[in-house]
């Protein structure tokens, strides 16, 4: 008889949670980049104007932030796999707190500059920063609003034309490498949605193809042993029909049956 071996398909499976952003370390060397970009900017610009005209900027907070920022990205490079949470969230704290600064030198318009840092984290970050962040940031916001007039310094140069036009430009370019970075990340999502739907396509083609042809081989093994049973079922019969015989010429010639099983 024919045995019937089955095939076992085994997909690896990970405990392991999947990260929601795709390239993770492409989103924090990004992020960072954006960040340290415009601090070394404002800060080389706020201190021109610190130079020129002998008045207050806070070119020193987007200096701090900027050293920070360097030493934050040398310890998230040693490992990236296990610190990339910190190294967003250090990112982000970095940007509120450089941003903060300036409210109290009369740039008021760097208040809603904060809104990029939420945006930021809500559309690229992990679940958890994004809820931290999208929670903060507005908080902080209404809370910068309130202290404003209560935090101001004398003899600041405020927000001059040249800062605010830099500010704007900056800013759009901000936002819009935010869309191109959750658009990049739509697209490896339906990518890869598109590919496990492929997938499991040829897993079904495959598990309908075995199960057809095991029913053909199950179909095939009861056949066989439906012929095997009626052939022995014939032959037993047959002996039995003999030993009969044989029995009644020993009865005939006066002797005992020599097979009492066919009596």
């Amino acid at each position: 008889m024919k045995v019937l071996h089955r095939n076992k398909h085994v997909v690896p499976r990970s405990n392991a949670k999947m990260d929601v952003v795709g390239d993770r370390n492409h989103f924090i060397l990004v992020g960072m980049a954006a960040v340290c970009f415009t601090l070394l900017v404002f800060s080389v610009q706020r201190l021109v104007v610190a130079l020129q005209t002998g008045l207050l900027t806070p070119w020193w907070g987007n200096a701090a932030g900027l050293v920070a920022l360097t030493a934050l990205w040398a310890w998230y490079r040693r490992n990236p796999q296990m610190r990339s949470s910190g190294a967003a969230h250090g990112t982000a704290l970095i940007a509120t707190i450089t941003l903060l600064i300036p409210v109290a030198y009369g740039m008021t318009s760097t208040i809603w500059w904060l809104s990029l840092v939420g945006l930021s984290m809500v559309l690229l970050g992990r679940r958890q920063e994004a809820i931290v962040w999208g929670v903060t940031i507005p908080l902080v916001i209404v809370a910068s609003v309130i202290a404003e007039p209560y935090v101001q310094i004398r003899g600041v140069a405020g927000e001059l034309p040249l800062e605010a036009a830099l500010a704007r430009i900056i800013f759009v370019v901000i936002v819009i490498g935010v869309a191109v970075g959750f658009r990049r990340i739509a697209e490896q999502r339906a990518s890869a949605l598109h590919d496990s739907e492929e997938e499991l396509r040829m897993l079904k083609n495959q598990f309908e193809a075995r199960a057809l042809s095991g029913e053909g081989l199950v179909s095939e093994q009861f056949d066989e042993l439906k012929r095997w049973y009626d052939a022995t079922a014939d032959r037993e019969e047959k002996i039995i029909e003999l030993k009969r015989e044989v029995n009644e010429l020993l009865i005939q010639a006066g002797k005992p049956p020599r097979y009492e099983s066919a009596i």
